[in-house]
C-alpha cells in the first residue's frame, strides 16, 4: 500500500483513474 500511495501522488490522473479499476 505504501508504494502504490506514492505512485498515487507522482501520478494523481493514473492513480485516481486506477483506484477506480481496482474498485
Amino acid at each position: 500500500m505504501a508504494p502504490k500511495a506514492s505512485r498515487s501522488k507522482t501520478n494523481k490522473s493514473k492513480g485516481e483513474k486506477k483506484k477506480k479499476e481496482e474498485k
